[in-house]
């Protein structure tokens, strides 16, 4: 711009005076006019823009300069921060193998322990022998002397014994205080192990009880170490209304929270605080509860994880949007409502299966995935449960009111059809009352006439459920008898509810189904079943082939039953998918390539022993060949005594 000013100021005449008054007479020197002011115009503006354009570059480099210096910064943040995680890390990893080296060390010191107390009973009884021996032969005797010597020996392996074991738990002790972090339970346990009796007079009870519960969880595969409170919010704003409200008003110990760190309806948890006094609800609900002591059941709430702090144990477990059966039951139809039921059944037989008792059923302690009419029910609170095998029985009533068996022995005394009673009446309620509550006398507990009653009790189930009615009515009036071997077990209950909705339930992944998917066991009497999702999980194991020429599939339940039933291929094939069915046919290629390669060892192993055999048997014959040679060449002459083998002519 500024060169185009300049060449239209050279294109005017250099004798006209500039500038010029009388340039409104000349067109030309007014355009020209024109031009130039344009021009100066475009100059400044140009000159402005270039001055703001380096103002905004100085400005975008100083900007650049503290993006620089911060990322800089960050980056030597991030560099410290991941130095330190990983010094955490190596502690970490470094204590982790110091606790898998001293649980080594503690099952040697177990076993080494239950040897030497064997090895010191039988010196006890030796020794004891051995002076009445004395006592009566006198101590030259040779039996005594023999005696003697094997006491000896025995005290001395024993004195072996006691060496190793005390050089084990002094390397427990060394483990246990290594520089990083000390670790006092290893110490606590090898010095149990060793002397039950001393340690539990040389610690405090909190401390015992500590351990105790510690013990407990690190063997249920449950303690985390590194958790504590401080890892949850407790915070009600952004929980569920449902988790708010599974909580119970004042009671202190069941807490809901956040889990942080994890993202989405995950990271709801529930937990209950436990003192380490209490010690059996632990135990109890960790036995029902826990995935590694009965294995994964989608009917069952299971325990999480556990950790310590403040004198206390908080037991995790997962939280379920749907909230309890009561709440979930409101507005839905009697065939959700059968299926649920249905559901809790099945989990009440796996329970059942397993000797444990409940004893606590009811729909406060029945809880549901989602808010769907299709939810999956699951049993929770299993602080009450016990063994059925026990034979020892309480001192006080346990369990709801409303929901246990009328019979006082029965109470004290809890057997698997007690469960079945406060199932009978749990279903009673989630089934036919709804809001209305359950019926009850004028003293406040059930009437179990009137729900006994079938069409002329307070419910209608020919009513509610059209088709169906009379049976489930036949079936819930067995539930609440009020005599014992009247109920039917847990197992006729889930069978009859599946027959109602025409369902089976899966062997491995205890879902329903309906008949007409699946595979049914072909033996007698055998009520398992197995959907087609695990049918194919199944084949896909290489121990899933049978028979002789292995065209068989064995029963998914012969791992843990030992079942003997057996599909053929075709009866499979249309119940497993293209990726399974492949895998299956690999299976069978390697079975008969193994089993081959095995026919042809065992082939050669035998004429291997066949020439063995026949090499030992011409071995023989050359031997005596070579024997009646011998004997033929040292025969003598009777007459001369002269040996045929020099004899000449």
């Amino acid at each position: 711009s500024g060169q185009l000013a300049a060449a239209a100021q050279l294109a005017l005449p250099e004798a006209l005076p500039w500038p010029r008054t009388d340039v409104a007479d000349d067109p030309r020197l007014s355009a020209c006019m024109e031009l130039v002011t344009g021009l100066r115009e475009m100059v400044s503006a140009c000159n402005s823009a270039w001055a703001r354009a380096r103002e905004i570059s100085t400005e975008v480099a100083v900007q650049r300069q503290r993006w620089r210096e911060r990322l800089v910064a960050l980056r030597e943040e991030n560099a410290r921060e991941m130095h330190a995680a990983e010094l955490v890390y190596e502690r970490d990893m470094e204590v982790h193998s110091r606790r898998v080296r001293a649980e080594k060390l503690l099952t040697e010191i177990e076993a080494v322990v239950e040897q030497e107390k064997e090895a010191a009973d039988s010196l006890d009884e030796e020794t004891t022998k051995l002076k009445k021996i004395q006592r009566h032969f006198g101590e030259r005797d040779p039996t005594a002397r023999a005696m003697e010597e094997a006491v000896k020996e025995q005290q001395s392996a024993h004195e072996s014994l006691c060496r190793r074991r005390d050089a084990l738990v002094s390397s427990i002790e060394g483990l246990s205080t290594q520089e990083g972090a000390s670790l006092p339970d290893l110490r606590e346990r090898a010095q149990r192990l060793v002397d039950r009796f001393w340690f539990n007079e040389a610690v405090s009870e909190q401390e015992r009880e500590r351990f105790e519960m510690e013990l407990l969880l690190h063997q249920a595969k449950l303690l985390m170490r590194k958790r504590e409170r401080s890892s949850y919010s407790f915070e009600s704003d952004g929980m569920p209304p449902t988790l708010i409200d599974a909580i119970p008003t004042g009671k202190a110990d069941v807490q809901g929270a956040r889990l942080r760190g994890v993202h989405g309806a995950a990271s709801f948890k529930v937990l209950k605080v436990r003192k380490f006094g209490e010690y059996k609800r632990v135990s109890r609900e960790i036995a029902a509860a826990s995935v590694f002591a009965l294995g994964s059941h989608p009917g069952i709430v299971e325990v999480e994880c556990a950790f310590l702090e403040d004198g206390c144990v908080y037991v995790q477990s997962p939280f379920y949007a749907g909230g309890n059966m009561r709440q979930w039951s409101a507005g839905k139809d009697e065939g959700s409502k059968l299926a649920a039921a249905q559901r809790i059944a099945e989990a009440v037989r796996f329970l059942h299966s397993n000797d444990l008792i409940h004893r606590d059923l009811k729909p406060e302690n029945i809880v549901f995935d989602s808010a769907a009419a299709d939810a999956a029910p699951a049993l929770c609170d299993f602080d009450l449960s016990r063994s059925a095998n026990l034979s020892s029985h309480t001192t006080t009533r346990i369990g709801t009111p409303l929901y246990v068996p009328p019979s006082a022995s029965e109470q004290l005394r809890p057997t698997p059809k007690s469960d079945i009673f406060s199932l009978g009446v749990t279903l009673f309620d989630a089934l036919l009352c709804g809001a209305g509550g359950l019926p009850k006398t004028g003293t406040g507990v059930l009437d179990l006439e009137r729900m006994r009653g079938g069409s002329s009790g307070p419910c209608d189930l020919t009513l509610a459920y059209p088709g169906g009615g009379e049976d489930l009515a036949a079936l819930l009036r067995q539930m609440l008898s009020p005599e014992q071997q009247d109920r039917p077990t847990a197992a006729e209950v889930a069978d009859r509810l599946s027959a109602q909705l025409n369902q089976r339930t899966c062997l491995l992944c205890h879902c329903p189904y309906p008949r007409d998917e699946g595979l049914a066991c072909p033996v007698a009497g055998a009520a398992h079943f197995t959907c087609d999702g695990c049918m194919a999980a199944h084949v896909a194991q290489a121990d899933s082939l049978g028979g002789d020429a292995f065209d068989r599939i064995v029963c998914c339940d012969k791992r843990y039953t030992g079942c003997t039933g057996s599909f053929s291929w075709q009866e499979v094939m249309g119940h497993v998918d293209a990726l399974s069915a492949e895998t299956l046919r690999k299976h069978l290629r390697d079975a008969v390539a193994v089993q081959q390669r095995e026919a042809i060892e065992a082939e050669f192993k035998q004429r291997e022993a066949e020439r063995e055999a026949r090499s030992e048997v011409e071995r023989e014959a050359l031997k005596a060949r070579r024997h009646i040679e011998e004997d033929i060449m040292a025969l003598k002459c009777p007459r001369c005594g002269q040996c045929f083998g020099a004899f000449e002519g």
